[in-house]
């Protein structure tokens, strides 16, 4: 089968999206959902905060010298087509893109019956995500913002240990408090206005209740629910698994997959981080439940 037949093929999967605010546990349940043999959960592709911009100037850079030479031609009294491309030119050919990577994921497998994406930053993008994929579906991670920032905390100073440089806490949590709270707000705005194709995951009652939270997912999906394969995704989003061997609590710096806990802020924050997340975000935790 060639790539383009297995294009075509893809409109027949199910479609959907893991969205929520930056190091919720999205990665976690990607990984975890990828464990069912009929999902395939494998990357983040940043459709909507890289792909579509640069796809977009570049089509406009196409129409723009396009015109400039059937302006020419015109001076010189030849006749001829010079096409542009409009919107719904775009919006086919960021489907097919999207779809294109998909099926690196997929390939041959036809065991597979549903596909997901895992972007944070989609959280803001779904409305547009879901005029491209009219029958996808959006799975937002909800995770206590105060453990949110202090995960991001300990991640930036490996991704980009020199931003942090003169940086407290404090200063941290300010500014990414105000990300997830806007995050957070953008996410359930658009599921409120989308019931149907939208389910919000708790990352404390992933924790709390594993086996019933994935039931939900697989059953929001449409694929298989029974015990065995939730076990399976179990066992590929056990913290072991992601770390490499450690048990959930044994920490390690230099992880991706850090700690794995709930309540972590609980130690590492001090008063005047409380005091910043509670000027950025406190009304939208309390309004959470979270205490």
């Amino acid at each position: 089968m060639n790539k383009y037949q297995r294009l075509q093929k893809l409109f027949d999967k199910r479609i959907f999206f893991i969205v929520g605010a930056s190091k919720s546990g999205t990665t976690w349940l990607q990984r975890l959902l990828d464990g069912h043999p009929a999902i395939r959960s494998a990357g983040e592709g940043h459709f909507m905060n890289h792909l579509a911009p640069n796809l977009t100037k570049t089509l406009v850079a196409y129409n723009k010298q396009l015109e400039i030479r059937k302006e020419r031609a015109s001076s010189l009294g030849l006749e001829g087509d010079f096409p542009n491309f409009d919107a719904d030119d775009l919006t086919l050919l960021l489907r097919t893109a999207i779809l294109a990577i998909f099926d690196r994921w997929v390939g041959d497998n036809d065991g597979i019956e549903a596909i997901g994406e895992k972007t944070p930053e989609h959280a803001i993008a779904m409305t547009e995500l879901a005029k491209l994929f009219p029958e996808s579906r959006f799975i937002h991670v909800l995770r206590d913002g105060r453990d949110v920032c202090l995960s991001g905390w300990h991640f930036s100073q490996k991704w980009s240990p020199d931003a942090l440089k003169d940086t407290s806490l404090a200063q941290f949590v300010s500014e990414y408090a105000n990300a997830w709270r806007s995050r957070v707000t953008q996410a359930r705005e658009f599921g409120i206005a989308h019931p149907g194709r939208f389910l919000e995951i708790r990352y404390e009652a992933l924790h709390a209740n594993p086996t019933a939270e994935v039931r939900r997912l697989l059953e929001f999906i449409e694929v298989a629910s029974a015990p065995d394969f939730i076990n399976s995704c179990l066992e590929a989003g056990s913290f072991e698994a992601l770390s490499g061997g450690r048990i959930r609590g044994d920490e390690d710096q230099n992880s991706f997959f850090r700690k794995g806990v709930v309540g972590d802020h609980k130690e590492y924050f001090d008063e005047d981080a409380f005091a910043a997340f509670e000027k950025a975000a406190g009304p939208l935790l309390r309004e959470l439940n979270y205490d």
